[in-house]
């Protein structure tokens, strides 16, 4: 009763209408004698309006699921050129004594039945029209008015029929040389036809496969690939998509709408589905891998798009990021419109300079009526002091801040500050001890000495006469003290010298036991100062004041022309 077509049969006469389905009736054999006139006219031509009509038989234990329809004719004209292009009137009838019955359907397409403009009329049901076992009537015409085209289109003939003889109506009773006002057979109404008329009935003899799964629009990013899966309700079927892809799975990289047809393998039966595919743009952030100088903080932009939100690395979600440090880091850009993201690594590498390093250490500072000095040992290739110096090396003179920009042979830079004070002067004094007949001179709490007699410790001993010392403290700073000792000095008490009483208070007896006359005493404190000079009167007995001393040790030295006695006194309070 029916028979399979081919895919691309199909398609090529549906225009791309849904995919092949199984031919339930066809007609077009023997195609031949005399066309029918099958038009429903416009008003003004009412009384032409006819119908043909062709029987179904669906055979016992079958159930036909209709899909679409052609109808085989031609166009006809009295004058002129037949003008192509028409519309469709159908109807699906329950039979009624070998006549049409009860309409179970109808429909009235007034445009777009001819896609060929050949004169083939096509009709497709856009909903399930189930045909169960039994007699049916299809009744059609072509919608077409006549005024504006004079035209008419009539519908092949076919010597091939599967049941009754086709039927013919014209109720208006306008061809009056066929005078069929009832529904009538072709070969009465029309001597010279054959009994059937030409048609193609496609559906299938079952329940199409159901198309599961697919989406009716659906988008992806452009940095991604999109993957279509549809299932079915049936098992044995074949998957074929518009772009050839066979399989339940197709990979879609670009825009545009997607057919997929399932064909049920045991029926022959097909069904069809679409989905429209956009592709989204995706952000594309470019970040190059750049180079950092240690210190040195680099914002780096996020770009990707106008919309987009941002996750850094680090997790900031910052249009920029700030970078201190070496290391590998990334971007996440979002595009908040269409939900595409993409992400870009990129390298950072921290070019270090070493920190700056003086001839000295601190703290930094100028001794007294000095200044400082101060190097640069680093290898550096430029150097930017703020007294404006551009020498590794300057020279200061004033206390406060410094600061001090080198430049590194990596292009980078530093920039250190220092404070600089003004160092203390050191306060030197020589203390001094007489023992033996020697002077021993110290002065205790400095880094480094020089004596006036060359020696650099820090204690020396010496017979008498003046002697200085320069002493460095540890800030580098130096001051000077000196004293004046006598020379020659010999115990008194082996030349008849003595003092009484010792220790003294307010005074002092001098006792000679061999005055001589213009000696000359002198009191001297123990860091070599002379406190007190008077010349002798060159008696034996001589009182001193020394009320004008404050208490302490002191040496007395009496000096004549050939000789310097000196003996130890105390004084007390």
């Amino acid at each position: 009763m029916y028979r399979l077509v081919t895919t691309l049969v199909y398609l090529a006469l549906f225009c791309g209408d849904l995919a092949g389905q199984v031919v339930l009736m066809d007609q077009t054999g023997g195609q031949q004698g005399a066309s029918i006139v099958a038009q429903d006219f416009e008003s003004a031509y009412e009384t032409y309006t006819s119908f043909a009509a062709e029987d179904v038989i669906v055979p016992s234990g079958e159930q036909w699921y209709l899909d679409s329809i052609l109808l085989f004719g031609e166009y006809q004209s009295p004058f002129g050129s037949p003008t192509p292009g028409a519309g469709i009137v159908i109807s699906i009838h329950s039979d009624n004594g070998g006549t049409p019955g009860t309409t179970l359907f109808s429909d009235n397409d007034t445009s777009n039945a001819d896609p060929g403009l050949d004169g083939t009329l096509k009709y497709v049901w856009q909903g399930s029209m189930v045909l169960n076992p039994g007699t049916y009537w299809i009744v059609a015409a072509a919608r077409k008015d006549y005024a504006s085209t004079q035209t008419q289109w009539q519908w092949f003939s076919s010597s091939t029929t599967e049941g009754d003889t086709a039927l013919w109506v014209n109720t208006g009773g306008g061809f009056t040389l066929n005078n069929c006002p009832n529904w009538t057979e072709v070969t009465t109404c029309y001597g010279s036809t054959y009994p059937g008329v030409s048609l193609q009935l496609f559906g299938c003899p079952g329940p199409k496969p159901e198309i599961l799964g697919l989406p009716n629009d659906t988008g992806f990013c452009s940095n991604a690939e999109l993957s279509l899966t549809a299932t079915s309700n049936l098992s044995s079927v074949a998957y074929l998509w518009s772009d050839g892809t066979i399989g339940s799975t197709v990979s879609i990289n670009d825009s545009g709408l997607y057919m997929v047809t399932i064909t049920d393998t045991l029926l022959g039966c097909s069904s069809v589905d679409t989905v429209s595919v956009h592709v989204l743009t995706a952000p594309e952030p470019v970040l190059d891998d750049t180079a950092v100088c240690e210190g040195e903080t680099l914002q780096i932009l996020g770009n990707g798009c106008l919309d987009c939100g941002y996750i850094w690395s680090n997790g900031s979600a910052s249009d920029t990021l700030q970078l201190t440090t070496s290391g590998e880091y990334w971007l996440l850009a979002l595009d908040t419109i269409n939900g595409c993201s993409a992400v870009d690594s990129f390298d950072v590498i921290l070019k270090a300079v070493s920190p700056i390093q003086f001839n000295s250490d601190p703290p930094f500072g100028i001794c007294p009526e000095a200044s400082l000095d101060l190097s640069i040992t680093n290898d550096y290739q430029a150097f930017l002091w703020s007294t404006g110096s551009t020498t590794n090396t300057e020279t200061i003179v004033e206390s406060g801040w410094v600061t001090i920009s080198v430049g590194a042979s990596n292009g980078c830079s530093r920039t250190d500050s220092i404070w600089v004070i003004d160092f203390p002067s050191p306060d030197p004094t020589i203390e001094v001890d007489f023992t033996a007949g020697m002077w021993s001179l110290a002065c205790p709490g400095f880094g480094a000495y020089l004596w006036s007699n060359g020696s650099d410790d820090p204690t020396i001993e010496v017979t008498g006469g003046l002697v200085t010392v320069t002493v460095t403290d540890s800030n580098g700073c130096q001051a000077s003290d000196t004293v004046d000792l006598a020379v020659g000095v010999q115990e008194a008490e082996t030349k008849g010298f003595q003092l009484i009483p010792n220790p003294a208070q307010e005074v002092v007896v001098l006792s000679q036991n061999a005055a001589s006359e213009n000696a000359v005493l002198k009191l001297i404190t123990v860091d070599g100062k002379v406190v007190m000079q008077e010349l002798l009167s060159g008696q034996n007995v001589q009182q001193i004041d020394l009320s004008a001393l404050p208490p302490g040790i002191y040496h007395v030295n009496i000096t004549n022309r050939r000789n310097t006695f000196t003996q130890t006194l105390i004084k007390v309070e």
